[in-house]
C-alpha cells in the first residue's frame, strides 16, 4: 500500500458519490465495495501508518454516510477485513480516544448487524478492548474481555484459537491493571495450552507469555519475568523481524526488566537500539520533543537512566540536546 494507492482510493470514492445516479444508498454501496477491494498490509508495521491514517479518514466519512443511508457497514466480508485492520492500526499507532470512539461505533453497529456471536463482531470488540486499555479504561477492557472469553469458550470450546486469543488479551489486561494474582493464575494455565494447540511461536502464545511475565514482574519475580520477556523477544525477532511493532514492544519489556535487575549494561544496549529504531520508524515530522511519539520519549528516558547508573552523566544529559537559553 502506498500514498498513491490511498489517494487513488480517495478519488474513486469521490467519483462514486459524484457520478452515481442511483441515489445515496447506491453510491454508498459502490464506495464500500471500492474499500473492500483495497489491499491492506500488516497494521503493526509502522512504515504503513501514513497510508492507514489516510484510510482512516476515508472510512470515518464513509461509515457516516453508510449509517445515514441505512446501508450495512458489516458487509461484504472483505470490507469488514479492511475495517478490522484499521482498528488494529488505531491501537498500534496509539491514537487514543479518537481510535476508541471509532472502534466503539463499529462494535455497536456490528452487534446489531451481525449478531453477538459473529467472529468479526468478536474481533472488533477485542480491538475495542485494546483501545480502552490504551486510554486508561482498564476496568472496561477487563470486563469486556472476560465476557468475550466466556462467549468464545461457549461457542467453540476453551481450547479454540478464538478463546485462547481472547484469554491472552485478558492475561495482559489483568497484568496492566494491577491484578497480578489473577494474571498469574490465568497465564500459568494458558501458556502451556497455547503452546500445545497453536505452537510456542504463535502470536497468541507470545502474548500469553508476555502477560504472564507482567504478572511475575508485578509480584516481584524479577528473574523469572526477565527470562519470559527474553523468550518473547527472541521468538519475535526470529518470526517477525527487528522492526515489527510486536518485536519492539518485546524489546521494551526486556529493557525494563533488565533495569529492574540492575543489569544496566544490557539495558543500555537494548535502549540504544530501541531509540534508533523508534526514531527511524516513528519519528515522523516531529519538530520538538512535545511532538514525538511517547515511545521515543520513554525510551530516551530509560536510556538516560541507564547511562546515569553507569556514571555517564554527560552522555545522559546530551540525549536531550542543549538547554534553552531564556
Amino acid at each position: 500500500m502506498t500514498d498513491e494507492t490511498t489517494a487513488g482510493l480517495s478519488r474513486d470514492i469521490q467519483e462514486a458519490f459524484r457520478r452515481n445516479t442511483g441515489g445515496l444508498s447506491a453510491a454508498c454501496e459502490q464506495a464500500r465495495d471500492l474499500v473492500a477491494s483495497f489491499p491492506v498490509p500488516d497494521p503493526e508495521v509502522p512504515e504503513h501508518w501514513a497510508e492507514f491514517a489516510l484510510l482512516t479518514g476515508q472510512l470515518r466519512v464513509l461509515l457516516g454516510y453508510l449509517a445515514e443511508a441505512g446501508v450495512p457497514s458489516s458487509a461484504p466480508g472483505a470490507f469488514r477485513s479492511v475495517v478490522l485492520a484499521d482498528l488494529s492500526y488505531l491501537n498500534a499507532a496509539d491514537t487514543g480516544l479518537p481510535g476508541r470512539t471509532l472502534a466503539g461505533w463499529i462494535c455497536r453497529r456490528w452487534t446489531v448487524e451481525l449478531g453477538v456471536e459473529h467472529p468479526d463482531r468478536i474481533s472488533a470488540h477485542e480491538r475495542y478492548a485494546a483501545l480502552c486499555l490504551a486510554v486508561g479504561a482498564g476496568d472496561e477492557a477487563v470486563g469486556l474481555l472476560r465476557s468475550l472469553h466466556r462467549l468464545c469458550a461457549k461457542l467453540s470450546g476453551p481450547r479454540s484459537p478464538a478463546a485462547l486469543s481472547v484469554a491472552a488479551d485478558l492475561c495482559g489486561a489483568l497484568s496492566r491493571t494491577g491484578d497480578h494474582q489473577s494474571a498469574l493464575r490465568l497465564g500459568q494455565d494458558l501458556v502451556p495450552v497455547c503452546t500445545e494447540v497453536l505452537g510456542g511461536d504463535s502470536d497468541t502464545a507470545l502474548r500469553a507469555v508476555s502477560g504472564l511475565a507482567g504478572a511475575l514482574r508485578g509480584l516481584g519475580g524479577l528473574p523469572a519475568a526477565f527470562g519470559a520477556y527474553r523468550e518473547v523477544h527472541e521468538k519475535s525477532v526470529r518470526t517477525r523481524g527487528q522492526d515489527h511493532l510486536s518485536t519492539l514492544r518485546a524489546a521494551d519489556d526486556l529493557a525494563i526488566a533488565a533495569q529492574d535487575l540492575e543489569n544496566h549494561e544490557l539495558a543500555l544496549t537494548l535502549n540504544q537500539d530501541l531509540l534508533q529504531r523508534y526514531k527511524r520508524l516513528l519519528g515522523g515530522n516531529a519538530t520538538s520533543s512535545f511532538d514525538e511519539d511517547k515511545r521515543i520519549r520513554r525510551t530516551r528516558d530509560r536510556l538516560s537512566s541507564s547511562l546515569r547508573a553507569l556514571g555517564r552523566d554527560d552522555e545522559a544529559e546530551a540525549l536531550y540536546g542543549p538547554r534553552p537559553d531564556f
